[in-house]
């Protein structure tokens, strides 16, 4: 059966538009957190004072997880801070399973390594290393943002595509994921106007 009038407004199912609500709600919220914390963290971060310091010593640790050998660089570093010298344990964030790649991370942070420190000067024996300087306090806000705008995404999706599938014996229109009316009971089209099975 052909239909030639305008489908009528579709009148969706309530739980649909209560995920399609809470979904939007909650991505939302997630995007407005992760651009809280990653304004927060910069700054926070801004005070921060690099300086120069050195690897007084460095190893590479291993542990067991799942039955596998896994390898994180631990190092102590020594640097000079509001005329004192401190001498700070240090464990680089990642962790590998490749043993050539721990010994080349070994080798850039062998003892006696120049390397650059961020210190804060409210704890200046709260450190980062320049490789992780940025990455560190950016990385959660960053997941937080993206993982709201997927959402957002999804929910922007569903609403853009409901009214675009119709049902064949009473032009109700209906979302996507129905494979019958909510109306009649009818079968509805997936695409360009081919049935569900």
């Amino acid at each position: 059966m052909s239909i030639t009038k305008k489908a009528r407004r579709p009148l969706a199912p309530i739980a649909n538009r209560v995920s399609t609500y809470v979904t939007g709600a909650i991505g939302l919220l997630l995007l407005i957190v992760g651009m809280t914390l990653m304004v927060r963290d910069i700054q926070a971060h801004r005070s921060w004072v690099g300086v120069d310091g050195q690897v007084r010593l460095s190893e590479a640790v291993t542990f067991k997880k799942k039955g596998r050998t896994y390898y994180r660089i631990q190092m102590e570093v020594g640097y000079g801070a509001q005329g004192y010298r401190y001498s700070v344990p240090l464990s680089l964030p990642d962790t590998t399973a490749d043993r050539k790649l721990a010994d080349q991370q070994l080798a850039r942070y062998a003892g006696g390594s120049a390397i650059r420190v961020f210190y804060n000067p409210e704890d200046p024996e709260d450190i980062e290393l320049e490789v992780e300087h940025a990455a560190r306090y950016l990385a959660l806000p960053m997941a937080i943002i993206a993982l709201g705008l997927v959402m957002l995404t999804t929910v922007v999706v569903r609403i853009a595509r409901h009214g675009a599938y119709y049902c064949l014996s009473c032009g109700t229109a209906v979302e996507e994921l129905h494979a019958r009316c909510f109306n009649c009971g009818g079968k509805i089209p997936s695409r360009k106007g081919r049935l569900r099975e």
